[in-house]
């Protein structure tokens, strides 16, 4: 999104640098066909093509080009700048966007300018604070809260790369929980994952926990499978955080383009007298459209990503219930077992028995993962 957002405004103030004149009284004025040069070369999609088109003419179409269509084509690459910013920014931006190309030019400019600034650090900090509130690990949680508390360079560098630092450390720490009291396959899997990379560590999250324990056919208490299943809800709520941001945005781009659309075709009418003002209506349309379908194309992915991340959650959840109700049998044989204890003093090593058992909570094997 924040690299995204930049290559705009980069093109926005590479067309600002070529269409207003040098305060400098000594640097001559370019000519109209050296303006168009430029145009082709930092105008923008919209304004390059049309300045290409214009400059194989005569001077006076290069002269009507300059005074009377480039104006109008600025504004045009402007409001394209903003939604281009709207379909890949966060929801401040995107409200931001969806406010100045509401109004006037004066509004989408003044956004282009420096209204892009606050929301852009909203969004980091939003994006920072869903990260610190999917996260099941210390690591994750520490970090996101420093990078809140520090700049936005902090913050960005948080993003960049401290999270998934962050991230692995607690994925190191969830797979340390499983190991330690876990039988000789489990601490096998568990240790060479360890002491290999972090994709090795999180498929032993995901599956090669599950697997080495059916092998040692041993018992595995709540607590370990509380921590699969807490690693892998984590790690499912960023994904389904992701897919909702990408479906929104796909929502605001479509939106956007199909208003693009109906401005484009009321133009059309108004421009049948020009025919290049009418081409340049149908090509902001067109453009439009696609940046809808290539948001959508996002969504789509990203989507896929959460359902993926969303179902390893639930096999971890459901492994963590069964685990909870063997555990609530225990407590039931315990308080049995206490009872009968109370109207016989034989049964009291029983009672103790069946309460260190429901401490424990031990079970032979859980079900298998979903495959």
């Amino acid at each position: 999104m924040t690299r995204a957002i930049g290559t705009v405004l980069a093109a926005t103030l590479a067309i600002g640098a070529v269409t207003v004149p040098s305060a400098a009284a000594d640097t001559p004025e370019p000519s109209e066909r050296q303006q168009l040069l430029s145009l082709i070369t930092d105008g923008g999609p919209v304004i390059a093509n049309a300045a290409e088109a214009a400059l194989t003419g005569t001077d006076d179409d290069v002269h009507t080009f300059v005074s009377t269509r480039l104006p109008f084509m600025q504004e045009t690459q402007d409001r394209i700048s903003v939604q281009q910013m709207l379909n890949t920014g966060g929801p401040a931006t995107q409200q931001a966007a969806n406010t100045a190309l509401s109004g006037d030019i004066a509004a989408v400019r003044s956004f282009l300018a420096t209204g892009w600034q606050q929301a852009w650090k909203d969004d980091i900090r939003i994006q920072i604070s869903r990260l610190q509130t999917a996260a099941t690990g210390p690591a994750v949680k520490q970090a996101a809260n420093a990078a809140l508390n520090g700049t936005v360079d902090n913050q960005m560098a948080f993003l960049d790369t401290g999270w998934q630092q962050a991230q692995d450390n607690d994925d190191r720490i969830s797979v340390q929980l499983l190991v330690n009291p876990g039988g000789p396959n489990v601490k096998l899997a568990g240790n060479q994952a360890l002491s290999t990379s972090i994709d090795d560590v999180r498929y032993f999250l995901r599956n090669g926990f599950q697997v080495a324990q059916q092998r040692d056919e041993e018992t595995v208490t709540v607590s370990q499978l509380a921590t699969l299943a807490q690693s892998a809800e984590g790690r499912s709520a960023k994904f389904l955080q992701t897919a909702q941001d990408a479906a929104s945005q796909a929502v605001a781009a479509a939106a956007a383009a199909k208003a693009a659309a109906v401005i484009a075709a009321d133009e059309t009418k108004k421009a049948q007298g020009s025919a290049a003002q009418a081409a340049d209506a149908a090509s902001r349309a067109a453009s439009a459209a696609t940046r809808a379908a290539e948001a959508a194309q996002t969504a789509i992915r990203s989507a896929q990503a959460a359902t993926n991340a969303a179902r390893e959650a639930s096999n971890a959840a459901s492994q963590a219930a069964w685990a909870a109700s063997k555990a609530g049998q225990a407590a039931a044989n315990a308080r049995s077992a206490a009872a009968d204890a109370a109207n016989d003093k034989g049964k009291a090593v029983a009672a103790s028995n069946a309460a260190t058992a429901a401490r424990d909570a031990p079970v032979a094997r859980g079900p298998s993962p979903t495959r």
